[in-house]
């Protein structure tokens, strides 16, 4: 399904009036298209998918409608021959605006965003109570760029927006792709001009911070 088509089903679904298309350049779009429609009148953001996989259908629906999501709202629709996450926004402020300004924000951060992982792994325990054998809910491989999260400094809360599908992994895997997604978002945090915690040999010891964490 084109995206031009995924937009007029889910028109004809959520008849919205004024919205606004948000763009992306990334490859994994082009393969499996997708778009995100903004409601500008209700301050929602809708992510639709036109590949609904098995997997989809049995767990990511389920926890997104079924999880506490600690800062915002999110439900997930399929209809159509589409999954819709729909999401409210955030209080607080997109982390590459912030990295773009002088600011306080330090590597707590990291710590919050263990946090996430951490609240994901024990929802996902809550709400699929026989998983299957041996395996760990990589909830949401979605992009950490600072572009994705958005952080209230009041709150010190950090929200990642970039819902995707998630998987069942062992542990050997679920420990590899946070090792590799903490790695990736580092070196795009530290692109930004004003962001003044990940120097180059300090990442090492966050990376293994993180991995410590996550390997309790």
């Amino acid at each position: 399904m084109e995206s031009s088509e995924l937009l007029s089903n889910f028109l004809k679904i959520y008849d919205l009036k004024e919205y606004k298309i948000i763009r992306t350049t990334s490859d994994a779009w082009v393969e499996h298209p997708r778009i995100v429609v903004f409601d500008k009148k209700n301050n929602y953001y809708y992510k639709i998918f036109s590949n609904i996989t098995k997997e989809i259908k049995k767990y990511d629906h389920v926890f997104l409608n079924n999880a506490h999501f600690p800062n915002h709202l999110v439900t997930s629709v399929i209809e159509e021959d589409m999954w819709i996450v729909k999401q409210s926004i955030p209080n607080g402020i997109l982390l590459a605006d912030i990295f773009r300004n002088k600011n306080t924000v330090n590597d707590k951060i990291i710590d919050i965003m263990l946090g996430n992982l951490l609240w994901a792994k024990n929802e996902a325990k809550r709400i699929f109570p026989n998983p299957p054998k041996n395996k760990l809910w990589d909830f949401s491989a979605g992009d950490s760029c600072a572009s994705n999260i958005i952080y209230d400094m009041q709150t010190n809360t950090a929200t990642n927006i970039d819902i995707e599908a998630s998987h069942w992994v062992t542990k050997d895997e679920y420990l590899k792709r946070a090792f590799n997604r903490f790695l990736k978002h580092f070196n795009n945090w530290k692109e930004y001009p004003h962001c003044n915690f990940l120097p180059i040999r300090k990442i090492p010891k966050l990376l293994d911070r993180c991995l410590t964490f996550i390997d309790k």
